[in-house]
This record gives C-alpha cells, sequence and structure tokens, in this order.
C-alpha cells in the first residue's frame, strides 16, 4: 500500500493497488485501485484516472476528478469532476457531480445528491434523489424518487413508480414517463410531455402534452394560469383547481387525437387545438371550445363553444353554441343549441332546442327537435318530427312558398320541409300547404291550408280565422275559438277544442273529437261526434254520426239532417226542422219538427207538436203534448206522458203506454184498418187491439188502471171512432161473443169481419163518426 503525504504528486499505480491519499492536488493515475482519502481538501483536486477504481471518502468537502472507465466513488458532499466521458460511475450517497463531458452513465444511491452536464445516462435508486443542471440527459428513475429539473430538454423514466418530479426553473420543456408518478411544474413557462399512466401533474398555466398510449393523467394546480393539454390518446382528468384564475378569461387548451377529459364543473373553458381531435368528457360542468376543424366531442351536461367547421358533438343536456361561419353536426337530446349569425348547425336528436340568429344555416334532421328563428334571414329546415317555432307577434309564415316575415322587418327566412310549425305570437299568418302540423299558442292568428293533411293545434284562447281552401283535404284542428271556413270539396275537418266555428263552401267532412265543441255552418256536411263533445249544425242536408255526444240543430225550416247516433242528447231548436234518426238511446227535444226513428231503435223525444214515424221494433218514448206518432213498423214500443198525442198504427205487435200526467183521456190512435176489423181484449190492466185473422195486435198499457193512460180517441181507417166508454162497451160485447165460442181466437180466425153473420150483427153499433 502506498501513501501520498504532500500536495502536488503525481502517481502512477499498478492493477489492483491501494493508495491512501492525505494531501490535495494529487494526480492518480491507475486501473483496478482502492484510493482512499484521508481529510478533507480545501481549494484543492485530487484527480483519479483509471478504470476499476473504488474511491472512499471518509471526509466531506473534497474535490475530485475521475474518469477513465466503471469507476465507483463513496462520499458524501464531496465535488465529484467526471472528466474523458463514456465513464461508467456509481456514486455512493449524497454529492455534487460534475461532468463536462457526454455519454457518462452515472448511477447514484443517496437521496440528495446533483448533477451538472449535457447528453448524460443519469440513474436514480430506488427512494434516492437527484437535482440535474443540464440538457439532453437520459434520466432512469426506480421508483419512489425525487428529482428536481433545472434546465430543459431531460427525459425521464421512472421504472418503479410513485417518484416525485420537479420542474423546478423557468422555461423548461421536459419528458417524463412513469406509473403513479407526481410531477411538479413550478412555473407557467414549463412544458411537459408525459407518458405512463395514473400519471399526476401539478400544473401552473403550463402546456402539457400526452404521449400516445399514455392513460388517466391528471392534471391539478393552483390557479395560477391556463394549462394547455395536447393529448394522444388516454385519459386526462381535471380537478377543481385547474378552473384557473377563477375569472373566467382564462382557458385550457386540449389539441390532437383522442382523449377523455374528466372532472368536475369549470368556469373557463378547454379549448381544443388540432384539426380531428376527439375529446371524450367523462362527468357534468364541463367547459370545451372547438377551436379547429373536424373536431368530435363526447358527454353530456356540459357547455360547448364551436369555432371550426365540420365538428360533431354527441351527448345529451349540452349548451352548444355555433360561432360565426362555424358548422357543427349535433347529436343527442335535450340540448340547447345558439348558431351565430352565418353559422351552420346539422341537430339530430329528440327534445333538442335550437335558436338561429341572423342568417344562420340549421337543419333539424330527425326527432322532436325545436328550431327558433327570428325572421333574421336564417335557413331553417325541419322534418316531420321536428317543431320550426316563432315567437314574435305579426309573423307571416308561408309554408308553401318556404318564407317567413316579420311585421316591420326587412329580413325573411327560408324555410324547407317543414313537419311541425309554432307560432307562439299574436295576430299571425300561417298558410301551409300538405302535411303540415301548426301550433298556435297566440291570439288572432290567420291560417290557410292549401293543401291536405294538415293538422292545427290551438291554444285554450287561440280565437284564429283558419281557412282551407284545398279540396279532397283532410285536416285537424284543435284549438278554442276559432272560426274556420272550408272552401273547397270533399274536404275532411277532424276538430279538438271548444268554441270552434265551421263554415263550408261546398259539403265537407268534420269530425269532431272527445270533449270538442264546435258549430257546423254549410249544407251537405258529414259531421262525426266523439263521446263528450257538442257540435251544433246549422244548415241542411247534413249527415252527422254521434255516440254519447251532444248535438243541436239549429237548421232553418224545411232543412232535413240525418244522424246516426247512441246514446246522444239531439236537440231541433227551430221549428220545422226534419230529422232521420238511426241509433238507440237518444234523447231528441224538439218542437213542431219531423222525426222519423229508425227500426229497432229506442229513444225519446221531448217536446210538443212534433211528427214522429217509428220503424219496426222501434221504441219510443214521449214526453210532450200534441206530438204526432205514426208506428210504421211491428213490435214497436211508444211510451207517452203528455196530452193530445196522436198515434197511427200501421203495424202490429205495438205496446203503447200513456200517461197524460192525471188530467184523464187525451189523444188519439190511429188505426191502419176498418172498423170492422177490430178486435178489443183486456190482459190485465191493458187494453189489446187486434186484427181480425192477421195475427197482428197492439197493446195500451195500464189502460184500465188510469184514465191518464187512456187515449181520448181510436179512430179506424174507414173513418169511424171509439171513445173510452164506447171501448168498455165493445169490449163487454166481445168478451160476451168470446166467451160464447169455445176455441175462438180472433187472431187466427177465418172470421175476419164482423160484419160477417158468423158474428150475428152482436157487435154492431158501437162504432161511430
Amino acid at each position: 500500500m502506498a501513501t501520498i503525504v504532500t500536495a502536488n504528486n503525481r502517481s502512477t499505480l499498478a492493477n489492483s493497488g491501494t493508495l491512501v491519499v492525505q494531501g490535495n492536488r494529487d494526480t492518480i493515475v491507475g486501473s483496478g485501485n482502492t484510493i482512499t482519502l484521508l481529510q478533507s481538501i480545501i481549494n484543492g483536486v485530487t484527480s483519479i484516472v483509471g478504470g476499476g477504481n473504488t474511491i472512499v471518502d471518509s471526509f466531506a468537502g473534497n474535490t475530485i476528478a475521475v474518469g477513465g472507465g466503471v469507476i465507483s466513488v463513496t462520499a458524501t458532499a464531496d465535488v465529484i469532476t467526471l472528466i474523458g466521458g463514456g465513464n461508467i460511475v456509481n456514486i455512493n450517497n449524497n454529492n455534487t457531480v460534475v461532468d463536462s463531458y457526454s455519454g457518462d452513465h452515472v448511477s447514484f444511491n443517496g437521496f440528495a445528491s446533483s448533477f451538472t452536464g449535457s447528453l448524460n445516462f443519469l440513474t436514480i435508486a430506488k427512494s434516492g434523489g437527484l437535482t440535474v443542471n443540464g440538457t439532453g440527459n437520459q434520466v432512469t428513475m426506480n421508483g419512489s424518487g425525487t428529482l428536481n429539473l433545472n434546465t430543459s430538454g431531460n427525459s425521464v423514466t421512472d421504472l418503479g413508480g410513485n417518484s416525485t418530479i420537479v420542474l423546478a426553473a423557468t422555461n423548461l420543456v421536459e419528458t417524463v414517463t412513469g406509473t403513479g408518478d407526481t410531477v411538479f411544474l413550478n412555473y407557467a413557462s414549463n412544458a411537459l410531455w408525459v407518458g405512463g399512466s395514473n400519471m399526476v401533474v401539478q400544473a401552473a398555466g403550463n402546456t402539457i402534452h400526452v404521449l400516445a398510449g399514455a392513460s388517466n393523467v391528471t392534471v391539478t394546480g393552483s390557479k395560477k394560469g391556463a394549462n394547455r393539454l395536447y393529448a394522444g390518446t388516454g385519459t386526462i382528468t381535471t380537478q377543481s383547481d385547474l378552473a384557473l384564475n377563477g375569472d373566467g378569461t382564462s382557458l385550457n387548451f386540449l389539441s390532437g387525437g383522442s382523449a377523455t377529459l374528466t372532472g368536475p364543473a369549470s368556469a373557463s373553458p378547454t379549448t381544443i387545438l388540432g384539426r380531428g381531435a376527439t375529446l371524450t368528457a367523462a362527468g357534468p360542468g364541463f367547459n370545451v371550445s372547438l377551436a379547429a376543424n373536424g373536431q368530435t366531442v363526447l358527454g353530456n351536461s356540459g357547455t360547448i363553444a364551436v369555432a371550426g367547421t365540420g365538428d360533431l358533438i354527441s351527448g345529451a343536456a349540452n349548451t352548444v353554441t355555433v360561432a360565426q361561419g362555424a358548422a357543427a353536426t349535433i347529436s343527442g337530446t335535450n340540448n340547447i343549441v345558439t348558431v351565430s349569425d352565418g353559422g351552420r348547425a346539422v341537430v339530430q336528436g329528440a327534445g333538442n332546442i335550437v335558436t338561429a340568429l341572423g342568417g344562420a344555416t340549421v337543419a333539424a334532421t330527425a326527432a322532436a327537435t325545436t328550431v327558433v328563428g327570428n325572421a333574421t334571414g336564417a335557413t331553417l329546415s325541419g322534418s316531420a318530427a321536428a317543431t320550426i317555432r316563432y315567437d314574435a307577434s305579426g309573423m307571416t309564415i308561408n309554408l308553401v312558398s318556404g318564407r317567413a316575415s316579420v311585421t316591420g322587418g326587412s329580413k325573411v327566412d327560408a324555410l324547407t320541409n317543414v313537419g311541425i310549425l309554432l307560432a307562439t305570437g299574436n295576430n299571425d299568418t300561417l298558410i301551409a300547404g300538405s302535411g303540415a302540423t301548426l301550433s298556435l299558442t297566440g291570439t288572432g292568428d290567420q291560417v290557410t291550408l292549401t293543401g291536405g293533411r294538415d293538422v292545427v293545434v290551438g291554444s285554450a284562447a287561440s280565437r284564429a280565422t283558419i281557412t282551407i281552401s284545398a279540396s279532397n283535404s283532410a285536416e285537424s284542428i284543435s284549438a278554442t275559438s276559432n272560426s274556420i271556413l272550408v272552401q273547397g270539396t270533399g274536404d275532411t275537418l277532424t276538430l279538438a277544442g271548444t268554441g270552434n266555428q265551421v263554415t263550408t263552401a261546398a259539403g265537407g267532412s268534420v269530425i269532431l273529437a272527445a270533449k270538442a265543441s264546435a258549430t257546423l255552418n254549410g249544407d251537405g256536411n258529414t259531421a262525426t261526434i266523439a263521446s263528450g263533445a257538442s257540435l251544433t249544425v246549422t244548415g241542411s242536408s247534413d249527415t252527422i254520426t254521434a255516440s254519447d255526444a251532444t248535438l243541436t240543430v239549429a237548421a232553418p225550416i224545411g232543412a232535413a239532417e240525418t244522424v246516426n247516433a247512441t246514446s246522444t242528447a239531439i236537440a231541433l231548436t227551430v221549428a220545422g226542422e226534419t230529422v232521420t234518426l238511426n241509433g238507440t238511446g237518444n234523447s231528441v227535444t224538439a218542437g213542431s219538427d219531423a222525426i222519423t226513428l229508425a227500426a229497432k231503435s229506442s229513444n225519446t223525444v221531448n217536446g210538443s207538436g212534433n211528427v214522429i214515424t217509428v220503424g219496426a221494433q222501434g221504441g219510443l218514448k214521449m214526453t210532450g203534448a200534441g206530438n204526432t206518432v205514426t208506428l210504421t213498423g211491428s213490435g214497436d214500443t211508444l211510451n207517452l206522458t203528455g196530452t193530445g198525442n196522436k198515434i197511427v198504427m200501421a203495424g202490429s205487435g205495438a205496446a203503447v203506454s200513456l200517461s197524460s200526467n192525471g188530467v184523464g183521456a187525451s189523444g188519439e190512435l190511429d188505426l191502419f184498418v176498418t172498423h170492422d176489423k177490430v178486435w178489443l181484449q183486456r190482459a190485465g190492466n191493458d187494453l189489446v187491439v187486434e186484427q181480425l185473422g192477421a195475427g197482428q195486435a197492439a197493446r195500451l198499457a195500464n189502460w184500465f188502471a188510469s184514465t191518464s193512460a187512456e187515449v181520448a180517441t181510436i179512430k179506424a181507417s174507414d173513418g169511424v171512432l171509439l171513445t173510452p166508454a164506447d171501448v168498455t162497451t165493445l169490449l163487454g160485447k166481445m168478451t160476451t161473443f168470446t166467451n160464447g165460442h169455445a176455441g175462438f181466437n180472433p187472431l187466427t180466425t177465418s172470421q175476419s169481419s164482423t160484419g160477417n153473420s158468423y158474428y150475428a150483427g152482436a157487435l154492431n153499433g158501437v162504432w161511430h163518426s
């Protein structure tokens, strides 16, 4: 073993020697040696040249220059200078390493070392620490370490993860790849390229590039400035303090590739830079600005500003603004979209509301989207289920010519393919062709339908005037207090609403929805009334079908109507009207009108002075007085509760119940047979009037129970008649004759005239004129 005590020595050692150095400014040349420094050397440099040396310094403050191969230095607080380049150096403990060359491989096992140099390969042991001053270095960490970067252009790879990397100076541009590491960007001028997974970046208004293949990069910060995030693929998560400045004036930027932005809501928008970028915003409340073309945003409940063209936004409940000259396709549901002057938007999905400003172009291509126009020169296109809406009053909207303008305005909107038009203002003029749906929520509107298959929906007080000028059209109107004029022929009008006035010029078909009400003017119409609806007709020659409805016929004298109804209340308000009623369960109120009831029907007629004809097997309940009822068929049932009614019976099997409210016999029963063919019998309290040998009979209910159930006169077709007293007399004679002739049946007998000798004059002398 050699010992160098004095300074400024130069020694050459054979390989594998041992040297103890006690002086300073010594130069030791050799390889494979162990060199021990015994004292702290102030302002002196000991140079050790050669590979495979092991240098041990038990004191702090020495300055050691090493080089020439593989070297191991065990020291603390020394300054170690690497010379020659290409060295492989292992530094134990905490030292300052200065390298004026490049290509050295330096490993640090301490936790507080520093390195100054460029273009070298640095390795930090697990849990170790290092400060790097220099550029172009490739730093490898082995987990749980700490690295401070003071110069730009270094590349850091952490193999073990969970380390801390600090960009500790200004204007640094660094690359860090790892797993679960935390990178601190202390200054806004720093820029970072980050890769790996589960990385956390503490940012302060920096430019951050997310390397391709990176995943789950979390960006947080201290609200000092706007971060620019450049993403290839993967996920970027923003924390609450990425809102930056807190005043809404700073921007976050994201550019390139495909990334996911997650985190809480922010008042500051994230601006997407780079053509063709795709951003998935995983979480509500995000704020994004699309600054380039062909970009895509996927997310819900966010705020999105579009400044480029060809952008795609997909999601629900977003608030989207398309800037002047920008263009986007928005798909999803319940989005709120504003398209600025000169902007273009295609909107797909249900529940969206799109407002067109200035000369915007908007197309709603699917589902129940609402496009709001302002008559500012916009171009609006709808679909069968989309709604074009105008809120101003005094609008003129012509769906035939495709133009919309406002009174006093100079601009005209262009409209195409409008399925549903909603006008919320007052005094609008709407003109529709075929297949349109018009919805009115204001008052005093003028609507003209020139085509067919239109639908008009009004508010509770729309009071619109609707003109249908087409022929053979089918229109549906749901509104209140409207005036509707049908000028064409063969039209079908469906009404839902109340208080509507319908006037037809040449006949049409009106369908009244449930609980609706309308007045139908004109002749030759066909009307259908749904349950609970009410219709008043003022014309003639109408055919009306109703069920559980209310019908009022207010036609002029001589008007004739045909009603096919069930359980409907029918009122004839003008004397001299004629109604043919088919159906059962109806209640008719009339006075001095002609009413014909169909066969097998059962109805009630209230009123006086009516002429009522009942078909075969019909049922009629009369509550008025002075009516004339003709039974034209067989098997009728007639219940009369008024007085002075006249019954004409042409068929058989009728049952008549009379009640004159206790005032005695009233009315007249006319028979279509001569008096000699009439036979009377009693059945309980009923009087049965039969035709001899013909099998025909009519029953007058409760004749013998009360005088008010009697008719005042029974008149035969040959003009002779019976009073109630005459009935009693004749019935007694016929009963005596029947009892004296066993087997006699008046309905089947061949002796079909009481004038025959068979009766031997026993029944004569009762009928009289």
